[in-house]
């Protein structure tokens, strides 16, 4: 997996941090990014996580599609 940590660094005054666990994580080869929704920063930075996975021929998909849920 790809941790994000935005649970650890959401709310400091470094967040940015999260971008370097998302590049070292992803560097690892995880496949599923977790991630919160919660705070602004991921909020913020998901458009350079989705640009990062997909410049690297990620392909992005929901987790329904990725468990194979047709519903």
């Amino acid at each position: 997996s790809i941790d994000v940590q935005d649970w650890k660094w959401g709310t400091t005054t470094t967040p940015e941090k999260q971008l370097t666990a998302f590049n070292t994580t992803f560097r690892s080869g995880g496949s599923i990014v977790v991630m919160h929704y919660l705070y602004d920063s991921t909020v913020n930075y998901l458009r350079t996580f989705i640009r990062t996975a997909k410049a690297a021929g990620r392909k992005i998909v929901r987790v329904d599609q990725c468990l194979g849920d047709p519903n």
